[in-house]
């Protein structure tokens, strides 16, 4: 069972919990290993086939060595229990060896632990520090959540210009990403009410037409963004608007973001075999 923390950004509660991002852990494996390395990709195809006995006894030398995708993937085995008891301590440690070794999916989920108190002392600066490190190392999720940081003062001194800054950042990497439409929704309300950027409600109209466009029918996020766009259009004119719509679609064109977002809470936690 999982431990959930909650964030809130925007209105949207995002559960953060005791296991570290099963889904993004898989998926990251073999960008990780660059299909340099055979030792580590017969380990890593071993936790795909769920062979966890053998996944331990390759990842634990290569980890031992210092190969820090090695060392994150381990630490997967011991925060889920795959194949080994489960152990927060271990999983941990192993953790954090990988983010020491700037392997940036490790930084980024060390920062969630420590952000949360899951198994160490709840620490905001460790928490902002880490996180930093993965945003410059390119991680959308991890520089919404900087961006989230900067917002709320949160292990940093607050500064909106950075939030702004940041978020946008992880917008501009395209919609496969968790929080995606947390950060066009994001954008729009600073635009609207110029926090880290000069009030301008075309830019805010373009920024919700945009999530509304990238969100599923019916579901929350489209309705919420209709709102918005509803509310904005009681305070701009039909020839703003239409910029607005103009503008929502070059920036589509510019990013070639054609796909809807998946938007899901990003749950850290156990998953069912």
């Amino acid at each position: 069972m999982s431990l959930l923390c909650q964030f809130r950004v925007r209105g949207f509660c995002m559960a953060l919990g005791a296991t570290l991002l099963v889904w993004l852990a898989f998926q990251d494996g073999i960008k990780a290993a660059q299909a340099t390395d055979e030792e580590f990709l017969d380990a890593y195809k071993a936790t795909i086939l769920r062979d966890y006995e053998a996944a331990h006894n390759g990842l634990l030398p290569l980890a031992e060595a210092g190969h820090p995708a090695a060392a994150y993937h381990l630490s997967q085995l011991y925060w889920n229990g795959y194949g080994v008891k489960r152990n927060a301590a271990t999983a941990i440690f192993w953790l954090k060896s990988a983010a020491r070794g700037n392997y940036a999916q490790a930084q980024l989920e060390l920062a969630i632990v420590y952000e949360s108190g899951i198994g160490l002392t709840t620490d905001y600066r460790e928490a902002a520090k880490w996180m930093a490190k993965a945003a410059a190392a390119g991680v959308p999720d991890a520089e919404f959540f900087l961006g989230h940081y900067y917002r709320e003062g949160k292990g940093l001194i607050q500064d909106d210009v950075q939030a702004y800054t940041w978020i946008r950042r992880s917008v501009e990497r395209g919609a496969g990403h968790y929080h995606f439409l947390d950060g066009l929704f994001y954008l729009g309300a600073a635009h609207e009410w110029a926090r880290g950027v000069p009030r301008d409600l075309v830019d805010a109209y373009k920024w919700f037409a945009l999530a509304a466009a990238y969100s599923r029918d019916a579901s929350e996020q489209h309705i919420e963004a209709g709102r918005a766009m509803g509310a904005l259009s009681t305070r701009i004119s039909r020839s703003e608007i239409n910029a607005a719509n103009r503008l929502a679609e070059e920036w589509q064109t510019k990013y070639m973001l054609s796909a809807r977002a998946e938007h899901e809470p990003a749950v850290i936690g156990n998953t069912s075999e």
